[in-house]
């Protein structure tokens, strides 16, 4: 149905109400308002109008139906209501500068809206639950309101809206929008509720006002926005989601707000001189922060309670503030900062944090709240003021700045906790305030020519301070009451002030400051102080308050004025400083007493047996005592303050006692005593004792009280029992005891001296006890069995201890804190146990105990201990405690049970086990050390655990067999792990927390076991596992594990869990089972197996992440699955012959996936909603399946499978695949859903069997297949797409089926002979085919209502078939079919279809239903045989044919249409029908020498024809009741025939056909004909039958033989006839008409007959020298006949009874014949006939004359 409305004028009106079942209607209407109401459920609905500024109103109800609505409302106001459920809505609008308004209810339907609508007020309403709707919008600098209800389903929404006020608004629970805004200057607000759902958000908006709020828990949303200069707002709600935000906008002021739970949340905001404003609620998260802001003013507020942010902000210049609430997580923040003023504030207890500030010159300031967590601060801030104040209780705090000539300051409060501080400050003046009790502080500041402030508050703790400050003024303040401080300073030049309490502790200080000023106060009551200065040419100042402590002062002082203060009650102080006559008597009792101050006696005294009682004083003197007393019971008791005593004793088997006061001298004294008890008491304080006792079997007693001096003593006491006890604060003391089988017991007090004793014994009970603080003791013992006691109390001492105790039982204790011990042991199958306290100090022991039970404890918290055991095939236990130290532990064990467990959190441990065959057990804490072990162990059981958080251990394990168990706590830390366990069964479990660690197994042929637990840290494990069976737990959320396994023929079992992490596996297992399991969710994992043969399995979870996957598997069963949502994954699988299964789960992700399996089974599923999978497959002869499930994404699939059975299935809903498949030879299956998409397929393929079946309504699908031979199949369904498949299939089978309903499908095929067939239903579409198929059997079958179909064939000598129903639409076929058979059926009501044929030599069949249409139809068919039909009833019909020499045969049904057909077809044999009732026909034949055939039923029309056939014999037939016939006819020398029925009508015939032989017919009652005929020495005949019209006749027949008949009642007739030469003949009946016949027949033979009674007839005949004949019956009228006709032979018959006559006739020289009857009426008769023979006969009664 056609609707037109015309309406005009300022108050117009035009309107449509209630139009039912209608198909199309154009309106052109320029009224102010018009109303359009349409009620057309289920129907195909078109609406076109033009209605330029005025108010238009369109309200459509269409459920299930195809509406089309086109609007041009340039300045208007339309609007536009569409109720269309389950529809196919189109509407465009085109309305510049007005006010569209656009309602659309669609549920579960297609829209499509387009308005352009520049500087306009669009709003748009769509409803359409689950559907696909496409919103395209033009509005330059208007103001669009679009709001899309569209849950579950895929809206696009594009709007191009540059400086204007957009609002869009989306609710679309679960599903995939797309939403497009160019709106540059603008003022942008969209609002997206999208729950569980994939949103996509791209703004360019440079300068504008943005504003995005997005709902999407559980989703995936992407959001890009460029804004330059602008101040973008973006807010998302999307907990547990992926959401990624890129912003760019330099200069401008961004907000962005996310809430995502537990998500991983990716923004990028490149911001330069802007000031951007980012707050992320992400609690358990994986958020990743990247600002670029180069002079701006960042502000960052992260709340992520438990989760792992990443925080990188490049900031020059500017003013960042991070604020992060992090408890308990793994924040990694970066910011590049120079000269800038950084505000960090960061809570994360428990937590693992890393910061890092660039700030050179500027005023970084970082406050962060924690306990015991793990951080790590790095500034570089030279020039400025940096500011860090933290708070991390029980913790392990690591703080680096660099700042040359700045002005830091540090406030550190960790209670208990490890703080490690390093500042390099050149000419700076950092403040530096440690609050740490109970802790292990370390701090390290380079300050030179500085002004460094240091206060440590570290009761009980371990502080380590290390100043380079040359020429600089320093200032320290330390607390550390009962503590163990380290001090060392290097301030050459400098001003020094030093403060320290440290009362009951353990202190060294260490000062170089040549030249300087230094200035030292110490309070160390009761502790252990060590003071080292060096000051060669400086003023020292020391005061030391110490009651009862051990200190120590070395002063290096030459030249100069130290001044030393030393309170010491009861104390050990250490200070050094560098600045500048004769009695023979036996038996009796002998008493000698000498006085001799200042003298030199000298006794002598020989006596067996007896008492002696020698008693001296000589003070100062030099007193010799010589006593020789065999048996006897000598006293001796010498008083010699500051003298040089010498007592020799020779005494076998006596009771010697000698007692010697000395203070300051040099005794000497020498005791021979076999089988005796001596007795010896020195009292040396300040002197140099010697003692030498031989005393065998027996029990002599030595005391020796020799403070600070040089004691010697030399005991041979073989069998006895020796007690030495010697007290020597200070001193030298030597001991030497040699007592094989007896039971010594020694004690020495030597604090601070130099001590030194040795001792054999066998077999005995031996205790030996030293107390030296601060000294060198040095013991030897060597025993054979035996029980030895060793017990050296040594604090900051250099303890040495040498035992050799073959099979014995050996004790030793050590107390050495801050000291240096050596233990050296030979203990062959004993059982030592060795305990030593050792802090600070560097214990060296070295045990060889094989065979033996050896215990070794070792305290020594910051020092260097050294062990090294040898004890093989024994029980060995080692326990140290070595915090913050360096211990080095060595054991050789052979088939041993070594237990060795090392305490040494911060410290630098090695440990070396070489135990083959035996069981070791160890055990280390490390935390924030440097841990080395070593193990070389065959067939034991064998058991590693480390705690190591935060430092650096390093695991060497060489074990041939054997059950290897490794633990290693190691978080934040730099963990090393090598094991090479050939045979054997390990098993290692590290846990390092953002750490480090590195590992290496060699375990050929067995079973290992590695887990990892490493939140945020950098993990490194390669295996080699050789047809082992490895398993592998790595937990790294965060971190970059790296794995390299070489496992040929195993079956190595690895699980990652790497939230947010950088994994990176390499897996060698050529013919084995490899099982990967990744959990790496946002972050970039890098897998790459070599397994060759082999049946690898990776599993990989990897939300938000960049995962790559590389697999060599040749021949292999690999099986790949992959969970990456939102993320970026790589896999990348050479296979060979095998059989690989690939699933990738990554909605909103970017995957990549390449297999190369020539030969394979390769399965490939992918689940990537929204974003850009690539595929590619190299697949000769194989079986590849692959299954992509992306709505809304991209893919890119390439398959290279010749010879294969390639089967495709991709399911990708509004997205844009790319399908590449090269399978020659070979079976491809291809199925495609791609609702709303833009798909390419590409298909290579040679003699196979394809099959390509594509579901894509209201996409835009590409299918290109290149394939000579075979059998291809494709289907295609995609309702309101663009559908566009290009086939080049040489001889081969095809078949092709669109269903496109209102979509535009391209359809190309090359078939050389093959046999395609294509269907395509492509309702209210626009489809084009283009095909190639020279010699072959092309089927084309197009439905498609509506639309725009276009088809283009060459088919030459083939067999072409096309059927089209496009009802309604604009159908385009060109056909080149040489010598073919092509048949073509169009069904085209109402629209334009365009038909071109080149088909020289065929046999073309053409038939088009276009009732109302506009149909076009052009053939090339010379030579050839063709058949056209048409119905077009109402339409516009043009057909062009060039069909030289061929047979044609052309029928229209055309009822009221307005056809037109040209046709070429010289020496041909045209036939052409047409019926045309009322309708305009056009008909241009070309036909010369040729037999055209033309009829054509036009009642009340407007035929044109028009015919050039010189030579021909057309015939026409018209028949046109009331009509207005044209025909036009080019005949010269031809035989036309025209037949013209046209009652009431207007025609006009045209013939040219001179020498021919013309026959025209007219039946024209009540018409008005008019007859044009050239006919110059032709014969004519013309028929007539008119009834009162008005009718005129041209004849042009000079020499020719003109037959005019004319019946005509009434009306106007004109004949004017041209026949000089000629015969014309003409008879007219026209009773009741108005005759006017004009003959011009020089020299001819006219002939005349005119009956018209009752009226005007005039004749006018100019005809000299011929045979006129006139006959003329007009009873009653009024003739008037005028004849010029000199000479010949005139007949004029009239019979005009009662009528006025006129006959005027001009004859000179003639033979006039004129007969009248005429009764009664008057009658005018003039001749002029000079010389002639007039004949003038009148029957006139009651004339008068």
């Amino acid at each position: 149905m056609k609707l037109g409305v015309s309406s005009s004028g300022v108050a117009g009106l035009g309107s449509l109400v209630g139009l039912h079942n209608i198909s199309y209607f154009q309106l052109e209407h320029s009224a102010r308002l018009l109303n359009i109401h349409v009620n057309n459920p289920g129907g195909y609905l078109n609406i076109h109008v033009n209605n330029p500024g005025g108010y238009l109103n369109i309200h459509v109800n269409n459920p299930g139906g195809y509406p089309r609505i086109h609007v041009n409302n340039p300045g208007g106001y339309p609007r536009i209501h569409v109720n269309n459920p389950g529809g196919y809505p189109r509407i465009h609008v085109n309305n510049p500068g007005g006010y569209p308004r656009i309602h659309v209810n669609n549920p579960g339907g297609y829209p499509r809206i387009h308005v352009n609508n520049p500087e306009g007020y669009p709003r748009i309403h769509v409803n359409n639950p689950g559907g696909y709707p496409r919103i395209h919008v033009n509005n330059p600098g208007g103001y669009p309101r679009i709001h899309v209800n569209n849950p579950g389903g895929y809206p696009r929404i594009h709007v191009n809206n540059p400086g204007g006020y957009p609002r869009i608004h989306v609710n679309n629970p679960g599903g995939y929008p797309r939403i497009h805004v160019n709106n540059p200057g603008g003022y942008l607000n969209i609002h997206v509720n999208n729950p569980g759902g994939y949103p996509r958000i791209h703004v360019n908006n440079p300068g504008g006002y943005p504003r995005i709020h997005v709902n999407n828990p559980g989703g995936y949303p992407r959001i890009h926005v460029n804004n330059p200069g602008g101040y973008p707002r973006i807010h998302v709600n999307n907990p547990g989601g992926y959401p990624r935000i890129h912003v760019n906008n330099p200069g401008g002021y961004p907000r962005i707000h996310v809430n995502n739970p537990g998500g991983y949340p990716r923004i990028h905001v490149n911001n330069p001189g802007g000031y951007p404003r980012i707050h992320v609620n992400n609690p358990g998260g994986y958020p990743r922060i990247d600002v670029n802001n180069p002079g701006g003013y960042p502000r960052i507020h992260v709340n992520n309670p438990g989760g792992y942010p990443r925080i990188h902000v490049n900031n020059p210049g500017g003013y960042p503030r991070i604020h992060v609430n992090n408890p308990g997580g793994y924040p990694n923040i970066h910011v590049n900062n120079p000269g800038g003023c950084p505000n960090i504030h960061v809570n994360n207890s428990s937590g693992y944090l890393n910061i890092h500030v660039n700030n050179r010159g500027g005023y970084p300031s970082i406050h962060v709240n924690s306990s015991w967590g793990y951080l790590r601060i790095h500034v570089n801030s030279s020039g400025g003021y940096p500011n860090i104040h933290l708070n991390n209780s029980g913790g392990y705090s690591n703080i680096h700045m660099n700042n040359f000539g700045s002005y830091p300051n540090i406030d550190v409060n960790n209670f208990g906790g490890y703080p490690r501080i390093h500042v390099n400050n050149p000419g700076g003046y950092p403040h530096i305030h440690v609050n740490n009790p109970g802790g292990y502080p370390r701090i390290h500041v380079n300050n030179p020519g500085g002004y460094p402030r240091i206060h440590v508050n570290n009761p009980v703790g371990y502080p380590n301070l290390y100043l380079n400050n040359p020429g600089g003024y320093l200032n320290i303040h330390v607390n550390n009451s009962g503590g163990y401080p380290n001090l060392h300073l290097n301030n050459p030049g400098g001003y020094p002030s030093i403060h320290v309490n440290n009362s009951g502790g353990y202190r060294h200080i260490h000062v170089n400051i040549s030249g300087g000023y230094p200035n030292i106060h110490v309070n160390n009551s009761g502790g252990y102080l060590r003071i080292h200065v060096n000051n060669l040419g400086g003023y020292p100042r020391t005061g030391v308050k110490k009651f009862g402590g051990y200190p120590r002062m070395h002063v290096n002082n030459p030249g100069r004025y130290p001044r030393i203060h030393v309170n010491n009650p009861g104390g050990y102080p250490r200070i050094h400083v560098n600045n500048s006559g004769d009695v023979n008597n036996s038996g009796g009792y002998q008493n000698i007493h000498v006085n001799n101050p200042g003298g030199n006696p000298s006794i002598h005294v020989n006596s067996s047996g007896g008492y002696l009682n020698i008693h001296v004083n000589n003070p100062g003197g030099y007193p010799r005592i010589h006593v020789n007393n065999p048996g006897g019971y000598p006293r001796i008791h010498v008083n010699n303050p500051g003298g040089y005593p010498r007592i020799h004793v020779n005494n076998p088997g006596g009771y010697p006692r000698i007692h010697v006061n000395n203070p300051g001298g040099y005794p000497r004294i020498h005791v021979n005593n076999p089988g005796g008890y001596p007795r010896i008491h020195v009292n040396n304080p300040g002197g140099y004792p010697r003692i030498d006792v031989n005393n065998p079997g027996d029990y002599p007693r030595i005391h020796v009280n020799n403070p600070g001096d040089y004691p010697r003593i030399h005991v041979n006491n073989p069998g006895g029992y020796p007690r030495i006890h010697v007290n020597n604060p200070g001193g030298y003391p030597r001991i030497h005891v040699n007592n094989p089988g007896g039971y010594p017991r020694i004690h020495v007090n030597n604090p601070g001296g130099y001590l030194n004793i040795h001792v054999n014994n066998s077999g005995g009970y031996q205790n030996i006890h030293v107390n030296n603080p601060g000294g060198n003791p040095s013991i030897h013992v060597n025993s054979s069995g035996g029980y030895l006691n060793i017990h050296v109390d040594n604090p900051g001492g250099y303890s040495s201890i040498h035992v050799n105790n073959s099979g014995g039982y050996l004790r030793i204790h050590v107390n050495n804190p801050r000291g240096y011990t050596r233990i050296d042991v030979k203990n062959f199958r004993g059982y030592p146990r060795m305990h030593v306290n050792n802090p600070g100090g560097n214990p060296r022991m070295h045990v060889n105990n094989p065979g033996g039970y050896p215990r070794i404890h070792v305290n020594n918290p910051g020092s260097y201990p050294r062990i090294h055991a040898n004890n093989s095939g024994g029980y060995l236990n080692i326990d140290v405690n070595n915090s913050g130290g360096y211990p080095r532990i060595h054991v050789s064990n052979p088939e041993g049970y070594p237990r060795i467990h090392v305490n040494n959190p911060g410290g630098y441990p090695r440990i070396h086990v070489n135990n083959p065959g035996g069981y070791p057990r160890i055990h280390v804490n490390n935390s924030g050390g440097y841990l080395n072990i070593h193990v070389n162990n065959s067939g034991g059981y064998q058991n590693i655990h480390v705690n190591n958080p935060g430092g650096n251990p390093s695991i060497h394990v060489n074990s041939s067999g054997g059950y290897l168990n490794i633990h290693v706590n190691n978080p934040g830390g730099y963990s090393s792990i090598h094991v090479n366990n050939p045979g054997g069964y390990p098993r290692i479990h590290v846990k390092s927390f953002g750490g480090y660690p590195r590992m290496h197994l060699n375990n050929p042929g067995r079973f290992p076991r590695i887990h990892v637990n490493n939140h945020g840290g950098y993990s490194r494990i390669h295996v080699n596992n050789p047809r082992g069976f490895s398993r592998m737990h790595v937990n790294n959320p965060g971190g970059y594990p790296r794995i390299h396994v070489n496992n040929p023929g195993g079956y190595p079992r690895i699980h990652v869990n790497n939230p947010g992490g950088y994994p990176r596996m390499h897996v060698k297992n050529p013919g084995g089972y490899s099982r990967i399991d990744v959990n790496n969710p946002g972050g970039y994992s890098r897998i790459h197996v070599n397994n060759p043969g082999g049946y690898p399995r990776i599993d990989v979870n990897n939300p938000g992440g960049y995962p790559r996957i590389h697999v060599n598997n040749p021949g292999g069963y690999p099986r790949i699955d992959v969970n990456n949502p939102g993320g970026y994954p790589r896999i990348h699988v050479n296979n060979p012959g095998g059989y690989p299964r690939i699933h990738v789960n990554n909605p909103g992700g970017y995957p990549r996936i390449h297999v190369n399996n020539p030969g394979g089974y390769p399965r490939i599923d992918v689940n990537n909603p929204g974003d850009y999978p690539r595929i590619h497959v190299n697949n000769p002869g194989g079986y590849p399946r692959i299954d992509v499930n992306n709505p809304g994404g991209y893919p890119r699939i390439h398959v290279n499978n010749p010879g294969g059975y390639p089967r495709i299935h991709v399911n990708n809903p509004g997205g844009y695949p790319r399908i590449h498949v090269n399978n020659h030879g070979g079976h491809p299956r291809i199925h495609v859903n791609n609702p709303g998409g833009y798909l390419n397929i590409h298909v290579n393929n040679s003699g196979g069997y394809q099959n390509i079946h594509v579901n894509n309504p209201g996409g835009n699908p590409s299918i290109h297949v290149n394939s000579s031979g075979g059998y291809l199949n494709i289907h295609v369904n995609n309702p309101g797409g663009y559908s566009s498949i290009h086939v080049n299939n040489s001889g081969g089978y095809l078949r092709i089926h669109v269903n496109n309903p209102r979509g535009c499908t391209r359809i190309d095929v090359k078939n050389f002979r093959g046999d395609p067939r294509m269907h395509v239903n492509n309702p209210g579409g626009n489809p084009r085919m283009h095909v190639n198929n020279p010699g072959g059997y092309p089927r084309i079958h197009v439905n498609n209502p509506g639309s725009y179909p276009r088809i283009d064939v060459n088919n030459s000598g083939g067999y072409l078939r096309i059927h089209v129903n496009n009802p309604g639409g604009y159908p385009r076929i060109d056909v080149k079919n040489f010598t073919g058979y092509p048949r073509m059926h169009v069904n085209n009501p109402g629209r334009y279809p365009r038909m071109h044929v080149n088909n020289p030599g065929g046999y073309p069949r053409i038939h088009v239903n276009n009732p109302g249409g506009y149909p076009r139809i052009h053939a090339n068919n010379s030579g050839g045989y063709l058949n056209i039909d048409v119905n077009n009833s109402g339409g516009y019909l043009n057909i062009d044919v060039n069909n030289s020499g061929g047979y044609q045969n052309t029928h229209v049904n055309n009822p009221g249409g307005y056809p037109r057909i040209h046709v070429s077809n010289p020496e041909g044999y045209p036939r052409i029908h047409v019926s045309n009732p009322e309708g305009y026909p056009r008909i241009h034949v070309n036909y010369p020498g040729d037999y055209p055939r033309i009829h054509v039923n036009n009642p009340g029309g407007y035929p044109r024809i028009h015919v050039n056939n010189p030579g021909g014999y057309p015939r026409i037939h018209v028949n046109n009741p009331g009509g207005y016939p044209r025909i036009h006819w080019n005949n010269p020398g031809g035989y036309p025939r025209i037949h013209v029925s046209n009652p009431e009508g207007y025609p006009r015939i045209h013939v040219n056909n001179p020498e021919g032989y013309p026959r025209i017919h007219v039946n024209n009652p009540g018409g008005y004909p008019r007859i044009h005929v050239n006919n110059s020495g032709g014969y004519l005949n013309i028929h007539v039958n008119n009834s009162g019209g008005y009718q005129n006749i041209y004849v042009n027949n000079p020499g020719g033989n003109p037959s005019i008949h004319v019946n005509s009642s009434g009306g106007y007739l004109n004949i004017h006839v041209n026949n000089p030469g000629g015969y014309s003949s003409i008879h007219v009946n026209n009773p009741g008409g108005y005759p006017r016949i004009d003959v011009k027949n020089f020299g001819g033979y006219p002939r005349m007959h005119v009956n018209n009674p009752g009226r005007y007839p005039r004749i006018h005949v100019n005809n000299p020298g011929v045979y006129p004949r006139i006959h003329v019956n007009n009873p009653g009228g009024y003739p008037r006949i005028h004849v010029n006709s000199s000479g010949g032979y005139l007949n004029i018959n009239v019979n005009n009874s009662g009528g006025y006559q006129n006959t005027h006739v001009n004859n000179p020289g003639g033979n006039p014949s004129i007969h009248v009857n005429s009764s009664g009426g008057y009658l005018n008769i003039h001749v002029n006939n000079p010389g002639g023979y007039p004949s003038i006969h009148v029957n006139n009664p009651f004339s008068i004359s």
